[in-house]
């Protein structure tokens, strides 16, 4: 009977040296550890593809509104969510579209300072830094966002959805929300 005591802790023993080598990266296992998921945490809430300089412009809509596009002509959003709170009008919008949000609800972003052009104002064009690092643009103070959904030059897909917390509007020209 010690006999198979003793054969079955060594097995034991060493299965659970298996596992803790496996669950470790050795060799040339491609499991991930601790740090490399904290590392793909950060790349995923990362800002996708920043441009030199940004530059938004408006389009006329179906409707008679004229609403910001980026330089390709894809319809820019605003998040509500991002917005204050009718006791927080002290304070500007800020970004809180990350991580997954992020990946559907694509933030504008710059390296250099954002250019209006063909109607958008450029006195209501600025911009504001992530907490990703990332350097947003925004329209009358608003963060601004493309949709993955809209295709096609023109396409508002996203007006009016409401997804990750709240709803998502095109901004007309005036820097109001369609």
């Amino acid at each position: 009977m010690f006999r198979n005591r003793h054969l079955w802790w060594t097995l034991s023993a060493l299965a659970l040296a298996g596992a803790l080598l496996a669950a470790c990266g050795g060799g040339n296992s491609t499991s991930t550890t601790a740090a490399s998921d904290r590392e793909a945490e950060v790349q995923a809430d990362a800002p996708a593809s920043t441009r030199e300089v940004a530059v938004v412009k408006t389009m006329t809509t179906k409707d008679p509104a004229r609403v910001v596009v980026d330089t390709e002509g894809r319809t820019v959003y605003e998040f509500r969510r991002d917005n204050p709170m009718l006791y927080q009008f002290s304070r500007d919008p800020v970004p809180t579209c990350y991580g997954s949000c992020s990946h559907t609800w694509i933030p504008l972003l710059t390296a250099d300072r954002p250019k209006a052009t063909g109607g958008a104002k450029p006195a209501m064009l600025g911009t504001i830094r992530r907490r990703d690092g990332g350097i947003q643009v925004t329209y009358d103070g608003h963060p601004l966002y493309l949709f993955t959904g809209d295709r096609r030059p023109g396409e508002m897909n996203g007006q009016g959805v409401h997804s990750f917390g709240a709803g998502w509007h095109a901004v007309e020209a005036d820097g109001d929300e369609m």
